[in-house]
């Protein structure tokens, strides 16, 4: 389980916000036998999401959610290390953004 939390930073409010995207790509270390498999996502302690499109509700400015997704690396070693993207969106599609974190390890 990777924890993080998805921010509004924005002067207005993100309503209707969604993790729209959760791509994980291998960037280096002991090559996974298979990709690893992203189940679900729980958002401020509550039922799993599937994605894409995982419900984070509306943000006021300045707020935060935590979210958990469950991601299976059976296949991958703790050597292994990848680039994650997260898509964003709210408002209807109106604000959308993507976030990238690089060198994360299982």
């Amino acid at each position: 389980v990777w924890s993080f939390t998805v921010s509004n930073t924005g002067p207005g409010a993100a309503n209707t916000a969604l993790m729209s995207s959760f791509t994980l790509a291998q960037s280096g270390g002991t090559a996974c036998s298979s990709p690893p498999a992203v189940s679900s996502a729980s958002v401020n302690g509550g039922n799993a999401q599937s994605f894409p499109n995982v419900q984070l509700g509306n943000m006021a400015p300045a707020s935060s959610i935590p979210v958990n997704v469950t991601i299976d690396f059976s296949t991958c070693t703790s050597a292994s290390r990848f680039t994650l993207t997260i898509g964003l969106s709210a408002n209807a599609g109106a604000a959308t953004a993507s976030v990238q974190r690089f060198n994360q390890f299982p």
